[in-house]
């Protein structure tokens, strides 16, 4: 494969570049990635930067479903279910820890949708916890004097209308572990 790259200013003069390129599979993910990445957005939290845990965390979670809906996911169900807790954990901290921006609003709202994409492994403290963190952050957000984007608008909108869905469906689908011998 080759990339082409056009450089233009604004008076008109381009400059093209191109570079062999090679595509590679997306490589797995670990138990331990996921720990190593969880680790260094708590340190960003505690080194207070909120911005930064929200950003690592939402892109840990798109990267684990982009991986499940392939297929190729490395989690187990249970290992899965913890680990959007922990994310989920994350991001409220961030929330709460950061000031309450546009930019803000908009990366939680990313992060949570990410989060409660992958509905059966979202476990029922997860949904709750999700459910309340749109609720503070919709409070929150109506403080603020700037707007906030429309794609947060929307994200907000539409977990605000799914996580009372996904709950039931979550304690249906533990329920259903539960009664065929995956539960505890």
């Amino acid at each position: 494969m080759t990339l082409v790259v056009t450089v233009q200013d604004r008076l008109g003069a381009s400059v093209v570049a191109t570079a062999g390129a090679r595509v590679l599979p997306l490589p797995s993910i670990s138990a331990a990635v996921i720990d190593s990445v969880l680790e260094q957005a708590r340190e960003a939290l505690q080194s207070g930067d909120p911005q930064a845990t929200t950003q690592a965390s939402a892109a840990l979670v798109l990267s684990l479903n982009e991986r499940e809906a392939e297929g190729t996911g490395t989690l187990d169900a249970q290992q899965a279910v913890q680990m959007r807790e922990n994310v989920l954990e994350l991001v409220s901290s961030a929330a709460a820890a950061g000031a309450v921006t546009p930019t803000a609003v908009g990366q939680t709202a990313s992060a949570l949708e990410a989060v409660v994409e992958v509905v059966d492994q979202v476990s029922e403290a997860a949904a709750t916890q999700a459910t309340e963190l749109v609720g503070s952050v919709i409070t929150s957000a109506l403080g603020m004097s700037e707007p906030i984007s429309a794609g947060a608008s929307t994200a907000m909108l539409t977990l605000t209308l799914t996580l009372p869905l996904t709950l039931p469906l979550t304690l249906t689908l533990t329920l259903n572990r539960y009664e065929h011998g995956g539960g505890e």
